[in-house]
């Protein structure tokens, strides 16, 4: 079975809101309990991968971005059960440096009444910036057929990607940062409480923990980027990690699943071993195209409610 991909969590510890996505402690907990498969340390299953000795029910637990809930809710619960994970993270946070990827995503899971109101505000913003743009607005898109393999996303979370990555691409933050300017939000106060700390990173690894790289400033259109620009953030990213953690990193999760021939060349140079897709597919024997499993449609599949 692929490994299951994690992102959000909710819960009272740290005040984590629900949000498109998450999950409880409880969700976690029914997952590797669950009689259909078995959660094997995530060492243990790319062995098993490799040499072809993996059962069709044995799966590893993933996590993306190094986000505060996984720390607060998830770690905890894999603790408890003995497993280890594996932990695929930024680094730009390290560095001092600024991306807001994350903050744009808790601002619209905090600041919003629910997922439809932020895209009506969104979109609005978008049909604002066409007309000064002397553009026009997309009236003959099936979004239905975008990101076919991403089946937890809804018709308006197509059309919102669409916009982000194929027609605003960096654009797009000039949109957001409006949103953001129109609330007054304060994003440098904020900062200081969405990622998980240097020093818990290194905690995660002494723990046995599996720590991988996810580029360093987290883009959703790696697959656009050509190999210099990847090149420098996949080689920030690994210097950071490997600094916190004072060992070598085999294992990486492609942002948002996205990539291109660049980033395989890359990932063979820098020497990763296992690399992770954000989809679910057959897998077809290439370790550094691994498939996943997110999380909701794991939850669907075991009908975990």
């Amino acid at each position: 079975m692929n490994p299951i991909m994690f992102h959000y969590f909710h819960g009272d510890y740290g005040n984590h809101k629900p949000c498109q996505g998450s999950m409880s402690a409880n969700h976690l907990e029914q997952i590797i309990q669950h009689q259909k498969i078995r959660v094997l340390d995530v060492d243990e299953w790319v062995f098993k991968l490799s040499n072809g000795t993996l059962q069709d029910c044995e799966t590893c637990l993933t996590f993306d971005d190094g986000i505060r809930e996984q720390w607060d809710i998830a770690l905890p619960v894999i603790n408890a059960f003995d497993i280890k994970a594996n932990f695929n993270l930024c680094s730009f946070q390290f560095s001092k440096e600024k991306d807001n990827f994350e903050i744009y995503r808790h601002f619209r899971n905090y600041y919003f009444e629910d997922l439809e109101d932020y895209y009506e505000e969104y979109f609005s913003q978008c049909v604002i910036y066409f007309k000064k743009s002397n553009l026009e607005t997309p009236t003959d898109i099936n979004f239905s057929n975008y990101l076919p393999n991403s089946t937890f996303y809804t018709l308006q979370d197509r059309k919102f990607r669409y916009y982000r990555d194929e027609i605003l691409k960096e654009n797009h933050f000039l949109i957001l940062d409006e949103m953001l300017k129109k609330q007054k939000i304060d994003t440098v106060k904020l900062e200081k409480k969405l990622w998980i700390k240097k020093e818990e990173v290194k905690d995660l690894a002494l723990q046995g923990h599996e720590i991988g790289l996810h580029t360093h400033q987290h883009p959703t259109n790696l697959d656009k980027w050509g190999y210099a620009r990847q090149q420098d953030s996949f080689l920030k990213n690994q210097a950071v990690l490997e600094s916190i953690i004072g060992k070598k990193i085999r294992h990486c999760a492609y942002p948002c699943g996205k990539k291109n021939d660049h980033t395989l060349r890359l990932m063979k140079e820098i020497g990763v071993k296992y690399a992770y897709s954000a989809h679910d597919y057959d897998f077809d024997g290439d370790l550094l195209n691994i498939p996943r499993i997110d999380c909701t449609d794991m939850l669907k599949k075991l009908n975990i409610k």
